[in-house]
């Protein structure tokens, strides 16, 4: 019998980098950022929780923008960036997948309306559930990410006990967070 899988707590990128490390098949993008963590480097990676089909759909290429709606600048508002690591797990489960963001737009909702972002992108954010733009009504700022890759992952267990939707787990500092 193998041995219990201890989860990793969301301060642990290293041990998650270690694990990516580890796999033959992961593209280029995933273990240069990997080497990157365990050489002491901070490139931007996130946690994204999804629910429903959404995941799936990312990984057949379905959904082509992963979309965050909110009333507040939280993350991912402003926090994620092109060349961005993202990995996915769904709620309540393992991390399952990581992308690469591409383009990324932190969006003014008093200033471009919902109604033209779902003109616009609603084909590439595939809505699953067709009150996908009236629940997001509400929102004042969007976050759109054009993922350029998104591969499945061995499954990873992450200690994560709170709501949030996103996560940031590592991000290079700004110029004005530097203190040297």
């Amino acid at each position: 019998m193998p041995p219990p899988v201890t989860p990793i707590a969301m301060h642990e990128i290293d041990k998650l980098a270690v694990q990516v490390s580890r796999t033959d098949q992961a593209p280029g993008w995933l273990g240069s950022w990997a080497v990157d963590v365990l050489a002491g480097l901070h490139p931007g990676t996130h946690l994204a929780v999804m629910t429903g089909q959404y995941l799936d759909r990312l990984l057949d290429g379905t959904k082509t923008i992963e979309s965050r709606f909110t009333r507040y600048r939280v993350a991912p508002f402003q926090r994620v960036a092109s060349g961005d690591v993202i990995f996915f797990k769904q709620a309540a489960g393992p991390i399952t997948a990581a992308g690469l963001a591409g383009t990324v737009q932190h969006l003014d909702l008093g200033i471009v309306p919902l109604r033209q972002l779902a003109d616009q992108y609603g084909a590439a954010i595939a809505p699953a559930d067709p009150s996908f733009w009236a629940d997001r009504a509400a929102a004042r700022y969007a976050t759109l990410v054009t993922m350029l890759d998104v591969v499945k992952t061995e499954p990873v267990l992450v200690q994560k006990r709170d709501r949030r939707g996103w996560v940031v787990l590592n991000h290079a500092p700004t110029a004005d967070q530097r203190l040297f």
